[in-house]
């Protein structure tokens, strides 16, 4: 298991049992190691207990800030005496209550919690932590802050449970924070600080040779691990949504270093997330290959398709200018069904990175275990309602573990 990864239920994460299988596999000492949609961290994190240089890049400033967290060495002392220190229960009325539903036109947390976590947010912000304790404590509170929100707890997408269970909701955030800390303080005691490097960006993956700066240009990167979105934001486990949940938590904190955004702002900033007349599809066929997507020219999601394929593309091109010759880049994609059909994303990489000098080395298939969604959806969206099996697609079953080496 990676560092700290129980600390907070960041979508769609990397295996950690595969995130570790990998850096056992393709990651030497002193590699430069770069995850350009690294997420939480998790396959830096593996990388970096076999002795790498890591760099990631994410565009969602939670990801980032999660990163960060589970890669700093906080003193496990100082979280004790925080937690040994804490109040016996949060509900303090004299405290003002936050707005914690930034930028949102529904409630998302009930009066209840509301006056917990705004006394959990005057707790830590006069408790003066330094700044890497402060990071994992304020890791705990965003995950804090989706368990007792209004969220439903069995999927990923920010869809608020029914209005007779927001009634029935009775989840005490103060209790559930210290439970977080709790399980934490064992990970942290458990699991040193990995031997590796960290540089954590918050930026765009279209824009990687700019932000990585030209000496690690000049330098090139031995190894890229990482496994990009597998399809826009919107329609797909929505990270923006649920990090703008925690965001609006978040901003709250004194001495945080953090862009606060709306889940909106994210889901725009992610691939597929730009305006359709920005396309550049019409006047390139490379994106009009049925092979990679069945759904036809006549499929509302042929424009959302297209415009994914053209940013995965643009983040292709490069991640192969900073790859140093010979270097190497595994990709872990999954087929998502996008407008009733599949989306063969691993198809896609293979033309398009070969297009961009890097040889395909070879592939192997993985069973996607623990999945919590359905292996069949209605492709229509009624989940209610009972269809016929011809009407249902598939959901992910499998993750392609792709590799390249540049020429």
């Amino acid at each position: 298991m990676t560092r700290l990864s129980r600390i907070h239920p960041y979508p769609a994460m990397i295996a950690d049992d595969l995130a570790m299988e990998l850096g056992r596999q393709f990651v030497k000492p002193g590699q430069r190691v770069l995850d350009p949609f690294c997420g939480t961290g998790r396959t830096l994190l593996a990388a970096a207990e076999f002795g790498a240089e890591c760099v990631g890049l994410d565009i969602n400033p939670l990801a980032t800030f999660l990163t960060c967290a589970k890669s700093g060495n906080p003193r496990v002392d100082v979280l004790e005496n925080f937690l040994l220190n804490a109040p016996a229960r949060f509900n303090d009325l004299t405290v003002p209550v936050r707005d914690l539903e930034f930028g949102r036109k529904v409630e998302w947390f009930s009066r209840a919690s509301k006056i917990e976590l705004s006394a959990l947010i005057n707790w830590i912000n006069e408790s003066n932590l330094d700044s890497d304790e402060l990071k994992i404590v304020a890791a705990l509170l965003s995950a804090t802050a989706r368990e007792v929100s209004y969220c439903r707890q069995d999927g990923w997408k920010l869809h608020r449970i029914s209005p007779k269970a927001r009634k029935r909701l009775s989840a005490s955030a103060g209790e559930v924070f210290k439970r977080r800390l709790r399980v934490a303080l064992r990970d942290l005691t458990n699991a040193k600080r990995p031997s590796g490097s960290f540089r954590i960006i918050t930026g765009d993956a279209r824009n990687l040779c700019h932000l990585l700066g030209p000496d690690e240009q000049h330098q090139g990167v031995d190894l890229v691990i990482t496994s990009p979105p597998y399809g826009d934001s919107r329609t797909t486990v929505q990270y923006g949504a649920m990090s703008g949940l925690c965001l609006g938590v978040l901003r709250h904190l004194h001495r945080l270093n953090i862009d606060v955004i709306t889940g909106g702002e994210i889901d725009r900033r992610c691939l597929g997330g730009a305006p359709l007349e920005d396309s550049r599809s019409k006047r390139d066929p490379f994106f009009c290959r049925s092979c990679y997507w069945y759904g036809g020219l006549e499929n509302p999601c042929l424009k959302l398709v297209r415009r994914f394929l053209e940013d995965i593309e643009l983040s292709c091109r490069e991640i192969s200018k900073v790859l140093r010759r010979g270097g190497r880049a595994v990709f872990i994609v999954a087929r998502r069904s996008i407008g009733g059909w599949r989306l063969k994303l691993d198809r896609f990489l293979i033309d398009t990175l070969t297009r961009w000098h890097l040889l395909f080395e070879g592939m192997c298939i993985r069973e996607i275990s623990g999945k919590i969604v359905p292996l069949q959806i209605n492709k229509q969206g009624h989940a209610k309602t009972k269809q016929p099996l011809s009407s249902r697609v598939a959901t992910m079953r499998a993750e392609y573990v792709m590799a390249f080496r540049k020429a």
